[in-house]
């Protein structure tokens, strides 16, 4: 009797571990893009302010609609104005209009801002909040100093967001690559580009993939 249960209770066991190791590893794969730009900065070349009104909504309805088989589109306009278009007025109106179109659990449309300059420590994508973290004189809510990654990093964390990675460079984001290992940045910095699109292509047909390739710098992470 004692062996039976002993031969139970390990048929038990070995079930019970075997469905964790299938929940473990059962995932649902969803396919979008986290960096896109309308013409609130710089983005979208086809796109014409005089006519397109409500761009973030018309990148979102668009990827819905027309270009097929997307689950979610981010839509991160540069954060400050610096060359660019970025103004508080543009950043409050691209959040109602991702909000005027996301469709929860049909396809999720989402208002970002992509953080930060090439010569100066590269670009984040941030979501997960309405604010808009920036430097410029009247273009944030909540001031974020030039270059300073991790003074983003720290905003992030108290305000709830999270950052991916854009295009990154060995020598970006206040040395994240190679400075000892953070668990305050870990916390909100929860992915890292590998390939990154031609910025100012106009295709529609997906016969122009991306030529870079960011899989060290994966690794490094």
């Amino acid at each position: 009797m004692k062996n039976r249960l002993r031969l139970l209770c390990a048929l038990v066991c070995a079930m019970l571990s075997f469905a964790q190791l299938q929940a473990q590893t059962s995932y649902n794969i969803y396919f979008g893009d986290f960096h896109t730009q309308t013409w609130y900065s710089d983005g979208n070349q086809d796109q014409n302010p005089a006519t397109y009104t409500v761009p973030v909504a018309r990148a979102i309805t668009y990827a819905r609609d027309v270009a097929g088989n997307m689950d979610f589109l981010g839509v991160s306009d540069h954060n400050h104005n610096e060359s660019l278009n970025m103004t508080m007025a543009y950043w409050v109106q691209g959040n109602h209009e991702a909000d005027s179109v996301n469709q929860d659990g049909v396809f999720v449309g989402m208002r970002g801002q992509e953080w930060g300059v090439i010569s100066g420590g590269g670009h984040v994508l941030v979501y997960g909040t309405d604010k808009l973290f920036g430097w410029n004189p009247g273009v944030y809510n909540v001031y974020v100093q030039k270059s300073n990654y991790g003074m983003l990093f720290d905003s992030l964390k108290k305000y709830g967001g999270f950052g991916y990675l854009a295009h990154p460079q060995s020598d970006d984001y206040s040395g994240i690559f190679t400075n000892a290992y953070n668990a305050s940045w870990d916390s909100v910095v929860v992915g890292v580009a590998l390939k990154n699109g031609p910025a100012t292509s106009t295709n529609t047909s997906e016969t122009n993939p991306s030529s870079t390739d960011y899989t060290s710098r994966y690794h490094d992470l």
